[in-house]
């Protein structure tokens, strides 16, 4: 009698250990597709905040016949021009109307400081479209100190910074009264810079960049303004490219993003484009100024 042949049923410990080693694979590379899909989605609505920013600002052109200074500054007996002067409202706060946010526009009193506690209410209202999704920084307000560490006021936090120029900053701090901090971008002290100025051409200026939020590195922006007692406080609206993206020794007035090897900024004609992290410091540059008559490789 021949004996029977029973069929083996199940999988064998080798066959498991290959289904499961397969299966391991298979699900790293799908979580690592959705990060990726879900960072591509976020940057594609930073770009959408930067292009909306560059519409405002061509519509706050077209009424007022020149973009918005990067911050008001004056005083009013004797009149003359004082970096840390009234009202230190920003480029930003001024295009709100332009950005659907006419109710906290007509909000602002002008006649006087956005420091007044008046104002208390307005400076700390977080805006959507002044943040980048892939920035992880939770917080929608931070405390802005002085030099010694002692709250100057509680803000909105902001990841677009307006282009001062290439030089430092800092240097405003140290400007007397009657005197204007310039700088060779588009958005300083007073700064009425109109289309016809840019004579590098609108698609070869840029006007915003983007700025991750650092406490450590204390790289913070907001939207609202200027406050005199704060530490940096041109910084906290403007930025410039006296140093590269991300540098690793971060100043307070650099640029760079959460993106993996770029940043975005955004040109003069709308367009809004990606550079990576170690784009030559002098092409930057080169883009920053708004008269430089540099020339500008593609």
């Amino acid at each position: 009698m021949k004996p029977r042949h029973t069929r083996r049923s199940g999988f064998t410990l080798v066959e498991l250990l290959a289904v499961a080693g397969a299966v391991s694979v298979m699900g790293t590379q799908l979580i690592g597709a959705i990060a990726e899909a879900r960072e591509a989605a976020r940057r594609t609505q930073c770009k959408n905040n930067l292009k909306q920013l560059a519409l405002s600002l061509h519509n706050y052109h077209d009424v007022s016949n020149t973009l918005p200074p990067g911050w008001v500054g004056a005083d009013s007996n004797p009149k003359q021009h004082n970096v840390f002067g009234l009202n230190g409202w920003s480029w930003q706060a001024r295009i709100l109307p332009f950005l659907d946010q006419g109710p906290l526009y007509n909000k602002i009193d002008s006649t006087i400081s956005v420091t007044d506690k008046q104002h208390a209410a307005l400076i700390n209202k977080s805006l959507v479209y002044l943040r980048c999704p892939s920035d992880l920084y939770s917080k929608k307000q931070w405390t802005m100190k002085d030099a010694e560490g002692t709250a100057v006021a509680e803000v909105a936090t902001a990841n677009y910074a307006g282009m001062f120029g290439t030089g430092d900053l800092s240097k405003c701090e140290k400007m007397k009264p009657g005197e204007v901090c310039e700088g060779d971008g588009l958005f300083f002290h007073n700064s009425s810079v109109r289309f016809q100025n840019l004579k590098d051409g609108l698609s070869y200026t840029l006007g915003i960049g983007e700025r991750t939020i650092d406490e450590k590195a204390d790289r913070m922006t907001t939207w609202s303004g200027v406050f005199p007692k704060a530490k940096s406080p041109f910084a906290r609206v403007l930025g410039t490219t006296e140093q590269a993206l991300d540098a690793k020794e971060k100043n307070v007035s650099g640029f760079g993003s959460s993106h993996k090897g770029m940043s975005h900024f955004m040109h003069m004609d709308g367009s809004v484009r990606a550079y990576l992290t170690d784009t030559d410091l002098k092409v930057l540059q080169a883009l920053t100024t708004r008269e430089g008559g540099e020339e500008v490789p593609e």
